[in-house]
């Protein structure tokens, strides 16, 4: 599966406390690594569980979630197709 090429938020209603939303630059925590572990994660890929997280918040079976979401299995670091940067593509789920 390939990644989306970009993601917008637009919040209408928002909390008075909590509803946080973090982003991070991925491409200056990859640039941030040194050289050798750069080289070791290039090698590597995650596998994206969408049960890991959401199963238990959803009160949904992990099969369940996984017949309509299957794991996916991706590069941790990824090449913008058009720049050329490469950044960290993994997160906590």
């Amino acid at each position: 599966a390939e990644p989306s090429l970009g993601s917008i938020l637009r919040a209408i209603g928002l909390p008075e406390i909590g509803g946080d939303t973090l982003f991070s630059n991925m491409v200056m925590a990859y640039n941030d690594l040194d050289e050798d572990l750069k080289e070791r994660l290039c090698k590597m890929t995650a596998m994206h569980d969408i049960a890991r997280v959401f199963a238990k918040r959803l009160n949904k079976d992990a099969s369940a979630l996984h017949e309509k979401f299957p794991p996916q299995e991706h590069p941790v670091i990824r090449t913008h197709p058009e720049t050329g940067e490469r950044g960290l593509y993994v997160n906590i789920a």
